[in-house]
């Protein structure tokens, strides 16, 4: 899935954590190298909206995922529930990737954040 994205893709976290950017940072904010192993228990991702105008697509929504880990024979549960916002520039790279913003945050104006990321995405 990784390999599907441009290598200046940004990755917003929940609750105003650090952008991430690049294959480098999204793999240093979902790929801890000392984290236990970890099991998606569940994930439900529901759009609310999906659009664009010919230059940007974008879909926004809730999500739900819940984990479980296990280390030093303790398992912990954990789950966030949340909304997404995916914007997409419709240039295409050589290689047929997509240059991509992907967030997920607690948008409280989706279409002011829409506003800001179309600029960024040009």
């Amino acid at each position: 899935m990784r390999a599907l994205f441009t290598d200046d893709r940004v990755l917003l976290p929940p609750h105003g954590d650090t952008p991430r950017v690049g294959q480098k940072g999204v793999n240093e904010y979902w790929f801890l190298p000392d984290a236990p192993p970890t099991q998606i228990a569940k994930l439900a991702v529901t759009p609310q909206s999906i659009g664009g105008d010919g230059q940007i697509a974008y879909v926004w929504g809730t999500d739900e995922v819940a984990w479980t880990t296990v280390q030093n024979g303790k398992t912990t549960s954990t789950s966030h529930k949340g909304m997404f916002l995916n914007v997409s520039g419709s240039k295409r790279m050589g290689s047929g990737r997509c240059r991509t913003i992907c967030g997920m945050t607690q948008w409280r104006n989706i279409e002011a954040a829409l506003a800001l990321l179309s600029g960024l995405a040009g």
